[in-house]
């Protein structure tokens, strides 16, 4: 729900208005005119209605955050191949990662991503693992050493499995997805507390 910064500054100038006018009916109320009293010489007061805005806006920019929350999550998951090249005894093939089993060799080619969490088996490859850890410089991985899904391959030759992959391609990849889901829904579940 994105809202422009013109309607954000509407929004906040009638707020403020309505509060800063409860304000003065409060406090001073013999500066406003006579005819805005009742008939007990009250005037009139918009705390609740500015407090029912302010509730209002805070839902919306939830809601939006949520909304942001998901997205980043199905850029995340998108990051993953949805293929992965194996390596047989008549040459290699393209499979779906659902097809992959314990002991598959795969072969990485330099610009392509890694398709699932893995073992280097031969070969020596730099990988940029920058989406997972941040670090911006290529990280040298050798044989026997451990590679994340989805991190971009600079140089590689093969990886192989050491155990069935999870359905999505990754358990890294796929572990920060549900972390960040399950905080996403941590935050909406009312505990009583202020979070």
């Amino acid at each position: 729900m994105n809202r422009s910064p013109n309607m954000w500054t509407l929004i906040a100038l009638g707020t403020g208005a309505a509060y800063l006018f409860s304000i003065v009916s409060l406090l001073f109320p013999g500066l406003l005119p006579a005819q805005m009293q009742d008939g007990m010489g009250m005037t009139p007061m918009y705390f609740e209605t500015t407090a029912v805005i302010l509730v209002l806006i805070g839902q919306v920019m939830d809601l939006a955050a949520r909304e942001r929350t998901g997205d980043a999550i199905r850029a995340l998951m998108d990051l993953a191949p949805k293929t992965a090249r194996r390596v047989t005894d008549s040459g290699e093939e393209d499979v779906p990662l659902d097809q992959l089993r314990s002991g598959d060799v795969l072969r990485v080619r330099p610009g392509e991503s890694i398709a699932v969490d893995d073992v280097v088996t031969g070969g020596r490859s730099s990988v940029d693992e920058s989406m997972i850890t941040g670090e911006p410089v290529p990280v040298e991985k050798v044989e026997a050493e451990t590679v994340t899904c989805a991190v971009l391959c600079l140089c590689c030759r093969r990886v192989g499995h050491r155990q069935c992959p999870a359905p999505a391609g990754s358990q890294a990849l796929t572990g920060a997805a549900h972390s960040v889901y399950a905080c996403r829904r941590a935050v909406l579940r009312p505990t009583g507390g202020i979070i």
